[in-house]
């Protein structure tokens, strides 16, 4: 068990959650490496922190398939560990290099989840693309994540589609969590999915349905009252700059689904 009691963790976790607040960033990911090497994992899914004796916090999936001969369960930790702790001092080539070698030897991670599986690799995750217009038609509107690997990461608000969901409802219920607001209209819906890939995940990519939106009068996102809070701060801008500030390894996708939407 780590040398600190109860209350002490409390209290590092309590000033960790001010600096969130704060986006002290830095700060806060101090406090979680600090608990981090003395095997405490804070999960912020669910509010809740353990002791973990694997150093990471990572458990094997329930349903995970046959343990490929080319790893040990040994091996696995040390990388899942290593990986956590570089996550957490931002130090992201070298986490994803980790995660692309433990993919090649047939290990998966699901980071929203912190479940690892030997599992062959699921092809494309189901989701929604949601481009907002304005009433000329001449701008998209673009929104900023509060935390990314890729310095000031725009994209358009965008969703998974849950089991037996239809992706209209998907996309009623994703904007009104990520954008507080979801008094909107469907323009039109593009014909095709819109795939892109993944290098570091237990996904093969994403496959969206895209949907061209417009808010209703006098509406627009209300990023204060957003369940996810994802973003920070959005803007109207051309989808051509649209195309340049998204991350580069989505930028084919987002030009084709532009394009089906009638917008390029």
């Amino acid at each position: 068990m780590p040398n600190l009691s109860e209350q002490e963790i409390d209290n590092l976790l309590a000033r960790r959650f001010c600096a969130r607040n704060e986006r002290k960033f830095d700060v806060a990911d101090k406090i979680q490496h600090s608990l981090l090497e003395l095997s405490i994992v804070v999960d912020d899914r669910l509010r809740e922190w353990r002791f973990s004796s694997n150093g990471h916090g990572y458990t094997r999936a329930t349903n995970s398939g046959p343990m490929p001969s080319n790893i040990s369960m040994q091996k696995i930790n040390e990388l899942i560990a290593v990986r956590s702790k570089a996550r957490i001092l931002k130090k992201f080539d070298a986490a994803d290099k980790i995660q692309v070698d433990l993919k090649k030897a047939g290990i998966f991670l699901d980071d929203q989840s912190m479940l690892w599986d030997s599992s062959l690799p699921k092809p494309y995750r189901s989701g929604i693309m949601a481009v907002f217009t304005d009433s000329q038609r001449e701008n998209v509107l673009v929104c900023k994540r509060k935390r990314s690997r890729f310095l000031g990461e725009w994209q358009f608000p965008q969703g998974g589609v849950k089991n037996k969901e239809h992706p209209e409802a998907a996309l009623f219920r994703e904007v009104a969590e990520e954008l507080g607001n979801n008094k909107f209209r469907i323009l039109r819906q593009a014909k095709n999915l819109i795939r892109y890939d993944f290098s570091t995940s237990k996904f093969k990519g994403q496959e969206h349905q895209w949907f061209l939106c417009e808010y209703n009068t006098g509406m627009g996102p209300e990023l204060e009252k957003a369940k996810d809070d994802d973003f920070d701060e959005y803007d109207w801008v051309h989808p051509k700059q649209a195309l340049e500030i998204v991350v580069p390894w989505k930028r084919d996708a987002y030009l084709s689904g532009l394009k089906e939407l009638g917008m390029l």
